[in-house]
């Protein structure tokens, strides 16, 4: 099934092509489709960046990571983003950006795909 098709990914080149092959079938996805492929597009690269846990909300999207990251990845991450984020120090590390505006799932995207990989991981 789809579903199962889904979450069997592994990259995000496999979600578009799941993507693509129901716009393909179906046409204009909705809101709903769009919203799971979007998910599981957040869940791949969080994986990816060495975060443990995204917790999306209507007023803010939280990111936890795995280990701390070193502070030339954060460094790096900052040149490449203009998202504003509080960093908290406990455990786990965590990142908060608070204005999320209407999308914020892709905010959640945009963040991941600036922090990129973790240390030692490869994109997917």
């Amino acid at each position: 099934t789809f579903y199962k098709r889904l979450a069997d990914t592994r990259d995000l080149a496999q979600v578009a092509a799941i993507e693509e092959e129901l716009s393909d079938r179906f046409g204009r996805l909705p809101p709903p489709a769009s919203h799971l492929l979007a998910l599981r597009r957040v869940k791949l690269a969080a994986a990816g960046a060495g975060i443990s846990q995204v917790d999306v909300g209507r007023r803010r999207v939280r990111f936890d990571f795995v280990r701390p990251p070193t502070k030339a990845r954060i460094q790096a991450f900052l040149r490449r983003t203009a998202v504003k984020l509080e960093f908290g120090y406990g455990d786990p590390f965590s990142m908060t950006a608070r204005e999320v505006g209407e999308g914020p799932l892709a905010l959640a995207l945009e963040v991941l795909e600036a922090l990129g990989p973790a240390d030692g991981e490869a994109p997917r």
